[in-house]
């Protein structure tokens, strides 16, 4: 499909230049182009000087860069294929496919451990209630 588009694309840009003229006039106007005139335009010559087998050469070494390009992207990415992922580590326990339980979690040297201040003391609700009741 790329191809398709970009064939379509050079036909339409290569057709106006096969005839010797660009078709329509380019005007530059103070500080911007144009393709209508404007006071004070100045008419440009956007032909292409180039000979038809200039034009030929150019096509073939644009091909010939295509084809280049291609090859060495299909060799990019079968190497980046074959790298192994740095961000995945390697597990090599011996123990695949079995059930090793519950795994520790590597702490951070950044994260303290929650602790509990000495006055703290854990208690459940009934003991609230047990607590309340109590009073002198």
């Amino acid at each position: 499909m790329r191809s398709l588009i970009q064939g379509v694309i050079f036909f339409a840009a290569t057709g106006s230049f096969a005839s010797g003229h660009s078709g329509e006039l380019v005007y530059k106007c103070a500080n911007h182009y144009s393709q209508q005139p404007c006071p004070g335009g100045v008419v440009l010559d956007v032909g292409d000087p180039r000979s038809q087998d200039e034009k030929q050469q150019a096509e073939r070494r644009i091909r010939q860069e295509d084809k280049t390009a291609q090859t060495l992207e299909k060799t990019r990415l079968l190497k980046e294929k074959k790298r192994p992922n740095p961000y995945k580590l390697p597990l090599d326990t011996g123990l695949e496919g079995q059930d090793t339980g519950p795994q520790e979690v590597a702490s951070s040297p950044h994260v303290r451990p929650a602790t509990k201040p000495d006055w703290f003391k854990a208690q459940s609700p009934t003991e609230v209630k047990k607590a309340g009741k109590a009073k002198p």
